[in-house]
């Protein structure tokens, strides 16, 4: 497996395989990595703060990065986007 240096949207991929997940960074820092998940992508928060987006799906790395960017411009919750999948707590 190949790793590209950390910019926005770098990708990780197979050799010969198209990418199966990318680096999201905000504002310099990383945020977090979507992996491919079928035809849609899962966020991997990479801290504390970007975690209310780790476990959403995303329709396109672009649209991770976009609500990264929400996250570090608001103090509020994100929403729109589905819910984290986690597993239940007992």
């Amino acid at each position: 497996m190949s790793v590209s240096f950390p910019t926005s949207g770098a990708a990780i991929a197979s050799p010969g395989a198209g990418p199966a997940a990318f680096i999201i960074e905000v504002g310099g820092a990383a945020a977090g990595i979507v992996a491919a998940d079928g035809v849609r992508f899962r966020f991997h928060a990479a801290g504390p703060r970007f975690q209310p987006l780790d476990g959403q799906i995303f329709r396109t790395p672009g649209d991770a990065e976009r609500a990264a960017r929400r996250v570090i411009n608001s103090r509020q919750p994100i929403r729109g986007h589905a819910a984290p999948a986690r597993e239940a707590r007992r």
